[in-house]
């Protein structure tokens, strides 16, 4: 089996051209929507655009690349279509595009199920120690586990404590309070490794999304996405807290500065937004926006997060994110994770691109059932069509 990689600009569920102002950056920038079939190059004036919903920015040479900057807006493939990257028959976000040898590749899930979960194939099951026996990701024979999705749910890998990678043993998950200073790894579902104090010297396991101001906390505080799994942040979202540098430079839970009021210059080397915000151009083919938040903290984004832990474990999910309908997170999860209230304001052209899902496997058009398509099946349903206009 071989797999074909998709282009990294598939990360989205459509495409952004790269902005020529230096301030603003894809992601926070207002974008005009363009149809299928329309021009999407990035040279000239034609900046600041977006393919509409369901079609990414084709290059005119995806091969050779002779033509840097030039595309067409292009609809992506589907589950079960035929893809091929080198002819720009790119598949939707989520999906993987693969195939036999010798066989026409196709768009698929892939990659969705940790260990006991349900799969489809050998390519269902997120480990590469797995293998899909009887419907269900099973450890290989004489493999041990390597990192945590080789384990059942709510228990970690531990590594032999002589170092012999063949020893490793899946072990219960620590609970709260839990000492996890040699292991970041050991916390059960909905508890995370943090720092006991800003030394961070000792740690323990810490209910997500807990930590009040002025706590010592691990990380500088990033995305908030929910189709990634569970957010690993440590500080109370419900306050509004991220885990950000002090004037010390330690890490604490604390509040985001206010925002400068007014319009900024985001392409001006004088402005300046806090920290955890960026300079969001909010007017198409314009430098001038203002400062704002990566996400939309408080009491309804914390409530997403803690019940998206209760959904998975109501449920024996393991919290790896995967951008699949199969799924166990999604199949339990998804109005949790489809309507996600953490997630930044959406600058795009909406009227006339349409409103875009909060990410791509949340679409209703993609099929969550006989989700794994065989690349002989299409070579046998060709047969069979071609057979029945000979006869």
């Amino acid at each position: 089996m071989f797999k074909v990689i998709i282009f990294a600009i598939l990360f989205v569920s459509f495409t952004l051209a790269q902005p020529q102002f230096p301030g603003c950056t894809n992601g926070n920038s207002a974008q005009t929507c363009l149809k299928i079939g329309a021009n999407c190059s990035t040279t000239g004036d034609n900046v600041f655009v977006t393919c509409e919903r369901g079609s990414w920015c084709a290059p005119l040479d995806p091969v050779d690349n002779k033509f840097p900057g030039e595309g067409t807006c292009t609809r992506f493939v589907d589950l079960g279509g035929y893809c091929n990257n080198a002819a720009n028959k790119a598949c939707y976000p989520g999906f993987t595009c693969y195939g036999n040898e010798g066989a026409p590749s196709t768009c698929q899930w892939e990659s969705f199920a940790t260990l006991g979960q349900s799969c489809q194939s050998k390519v269902s099951c997120q480990s590469s120690n797995q293998l899909c026996l009887d419907g269900t990701c099973q450890l290989k024979p004489d493999t041990n586990c390597s990192s945590n999705i080789d384990c059942p749910f709510n228990q970690y890998c531990m590594p032999d404590p002589n170092g012999k990678s063949g020893d490793a043993l899946c072990v219960p998950a620590l609970g709260n309070g839990g000492n996890c200073s040699t292991n970041s790894n050991a916390c059960g579902v909905g508890f995370i490794c943090s720092p006991t104090t800003t030394d961070n010297t000792d740690f323990a396991c810490v209910a997500i999304n807990s930590k009040g101001a002025g706590q010592a906390c691990g990380g500088i505080s990033r995305g908030f996405s929910l189709i990634d799994g569970v957010p690993e942040v440590e500080c109370d979202v419900s306050q509004s807290l991220v885990c950000l540098r002090d004037n010390t430079m330690k890490l604490v839970c604390q509040s985001v500065a206010s925002m400068p009021s007014g319009a900024q210059n985001c392409s001006s080397p004088s402005t300046s937004c806090p920290a955890y915000s960026n300079c969001a151009c909010s007017t198409i083919n314009s430098d001038m926006g203002e400062c704002s938040t990566y996400n939309t903290l408080g009491a309804s984004c914390s409530d997403s997060i803690n019940q998206l832990i209760k959904c998975a474990i109501d449920n024996k999910c393991q919290t790896v994110g995967t951008d699949a309908k199969p799924s166990c997170l999604y199949q339990h999860c998804n109005n949790i994770i489809c309507n996600n209230p953490c997630a930044a304001k959406s600058l795009y052209d909406a009227q006339s691109c349409g409103s875009y899902p909060a990410y791509s496997v949340c679409r209703t058009t993609a099929s969550s059932s006989s989700s794994f398509i065989r690349p002989s099946m299409i070579v046998a349903l060709v047969a069979v069509l071609v057979a029945a206009a000979l006869f």
